[in-house]
């Protein structure tokens, strides 16, 4: 063996093993582009990766939130429906922050619908719907009356005046 022939074959060698490590330190590096609208993944876990890594880099954790499958007998995902792990839930932290500010009451836009005292005391209708009413159907309109004629028949019965009203008595 020679050993001019072996020295010289060390540095290509180490040089393979710089290359090898410049790109995997490049890859660390890499940030990943923000998510867009039209955005296209080969499968379910490509997309999960990317989301995941998304968030690992800007602070954030991801879950899914929604799957949608093909028919019957198939099982095939065809969409997924990826979210913030904290989507739709006030953070612990910000009421910390709301405690050390001296907010007593937390803000209105905070508040869901369905955490409220009311919430399924009516059925909320569409403007919309409720607009265009004279081109609904017959059973349409005599929801919609029964729902407007229950709301004040609540409220009848909180004030006995209005209630003896209701009946025509005063």
């Amino acid at each position: 063996m020679d050993i001019t022939n072996a020295s010289s074959s060390v540095p290509n060698s180490s040089e393979k093993i710089d290359e090898n490590e410049k790109t995997m330190d490049d890859s660390y590096d890499e940030k990943i582009k923000a998510p867009y609208v039209g955005l296209f993944f080969d499968s379910i876990d490509e997309a999960k990766n990317y989301y995941e890594e998304y968030g690992r880099q800007n602070g954030f954790c991801v879950r899914r939130r929604s799957s949608n499958k093909t028919k019957i007998g198939v099982d095939e995902v065809t969409s997924v429906k990826f979210v913030c792990s904290r989507e739709g839930m006030l953070c612990r932290h910000l009421l910390k922050i709301f405690d050390r500010l001296d907010v007593d009451k937390i803000p209105q836009h905070f508040i869901l619908r369905r955490w409220t005292k009311g919430a399924n005391k009516f059925r909320s209708i569409d403007e919309q719907a409720e607009q265009s009413s004279q081109d609904c159907s017959t059973t349409f309109r005599l929801s919609h009356l029964c729902r407007k004629a229950t709301q004040m028949c609540c409220i009848a019965s909180e004030h006995p005046n209005l209630y003896k009203k209701s009946f025509g008595r005063n």
